[in-house]
């Protein structure tokens, strides 16, 4: 086998989507599909003699009867992993109320927080798109809703199942310019050519884009929308209207013309994402206290955050792929 094929297995096949924030104590965040996913491997490779903290984003939106769910879940896993601890970090406050209600530890803070700020920037270049969807073609992004913007760019990929859907909305949308993949880094260059970014979904989760958007100093246009990306909206630069294409594109043309201040809206973005991270920090703070860890969780902060906390993306630098568990290495307890 080469070397390539070697570090593409290391990569990507044996990961099990957990990042540590701290080994002594251990904490550990993930999604909770992929938690779930990955229980019976987490076992192997994490000790079972000692307490063990769990730091969940949550996906997609949880109504109250999904929150039951989970609850019945955990009381499930606590049988066979009974020094298992878990947190719910919600995207929306709502959430968080039915978390809470339920019983199970949980803070607001929205996925789109651990977003890393300086990937994004605000660029002196020329507006070529009157507004950029970043979305992938699945039917939840309702894609029409952009076909009367003039000048639109797209950028998304689709799954095998999605490709009616896809071939249905590239249709409608065939005067915009596509794009199906970008990489992450340069995401923010092609967000800059645009006066705004779309949100045109009804329910999904906080939508990592939509903040994107903002941090890139673009204004948003967005729908009513259950999951959470509204945490970050203020009526100063996104405006929330109804699904009519028509509405969509009257009020895209509106910020156009009364465009609001881009290092404003970049500003406002941080200051929301620093309050959310902190809330994140306080509670793993308390561990540590509870713990006798003699070290500060603001101090290691600086040193383990990682854009989107190394889930679900590429991990550029070997010192925090390091923090990503994998199949072959199996943690010691820690005194």
């Amino acid at each position: 086998m080469s070397l390539i094929s070697d570090l593409k297995d290391y990569l990507r096949n044996r990961q099990l989507d957990c990042y540590i924030l701290s080994e002594a104590p251990l904490i550990l965040t993930s999604f909770w599909y992929d938690f779930q996913k990955n229980l019976a491997k987490l076992e192997k490779v994490i000790p079972q003699t000692e307490p063990i903290w769990f730091f969940f984003s949550i996906g997609n939106y949880k109504s109250e009867l999904l929150v039951q769910e989970i609850k019945a879940k955990i009381s499930e896993i606590h049988i066979k992993y009974p020094l298992y601890n878990f947190w719910f970090m919600n995207n929306s406050q709502e959430e968080d109320n039915y978390f809470q209600k339920a019983g199970l530890n949980s803070i607001f803070a929205n996925h789109n927080t651990f977003l890393d700020e300086n990937r994004y920037r605000i660029m002196n270049v020329k507006k070529k798109y009157d507004a950029i969807y970043l979305a992938r073609f699945t039917l939840v992004k309702r894609h029409y809703l952009a076909k009367d913007i003039k000048k639109l760019l797209i950028i998304g990929t689709y799954k095998p199942d999605e490709i009616d859907y896809y071939n249905s909305s590239r249709a409608i949308l065939d005067f915009a310019t596509y794009k199906a993949k970008v990489l992450g880094i340069f995401i923010t260059n092609y967000m800059n050519q645009a006066h705004v970014g779309l949100a045109l979904s009804d329910f999904e989760g906080a939508m990592y884009a939509s903040s994107e958007y903002l941090l890139s100093g673009l204004p948003v246009v967005s729908t009513p929308s259950l999951g959470g990306r509204d945490a970050y909206y203020r009526d100063d630069y996104v405006k929330i209207v109804e699904p009519d294409s028509r509405v969509v594109a009257e009020a895209v043309y509106e910020l156009i013309k009364n465009p609001p201040d881009a290092d404003m809206i970049r500003a406002e973005t941080i200051k929301i994402m620093n309050h959310q991270r902190q809330s994140l920090i306080n509670v793993i703070e308390n561990i540590y206290q509870k713990a006798g860890t003699k070290r500060n969780f603001s101090s290691d902060w600086q040193r383990v955050f990682i854009h989107k906390l190394g889930l679900r993306t590429r991990i550029p630098f070997p010192i925090y792929r390091s923090r990503i568990l994998r199949e072959s290495r199996v943690l010691q307890p820690k005194k």
